[in-house]
């Protein structure tokens, strides 16, 4: 797995993959996959067409990431943009004393 995959980056939500889904389909809501309405959003960063900032807004509030990804208090509304955002991501860094036998 590339290391990035351990983060929370925007372009996850902004560009997911979508798919129909019909009104008997259990809802989902995880790392991947969250349901809104009829679609299926796979949050990969690798859909065809970028989705409206009120659709990103949707799909990062019910992931619970809005202070992760949006500045410090960020409302969303009407015509409301925000100024920067952000990513996270958590590195697993090895670290090694000077007294450890080289490999």
């Amino acid at each position: 797995r590339p290391s990035c995959d351990y983060g929370v980056s925007l372009i996850n939500y902004a560009w997911p993959e979508q798919t129909m889904v019909g009104p008997e389909t259990e809802s989902v809501n995880s790392t991947i996959n969250v349901t809104l309405d009829r679609l299926r959003y796979t949050l990969s960063g690798l859909g065809s067409a970028i989705v409206s900032l009120d659709e990103v807004w949707a799909l990062v509030a019910k992931q619970g990431v809005e202070d992760i990804l949006f500045p410090k208090g960020y409302v969303h509304g009407p015509g409301q943009q925000p100024e920067y955002l952000r990513s996270h991501f958590d590195w697993a860094v090895a670290v090694y004393s000077v007294e450890d036998p080289p490999a």
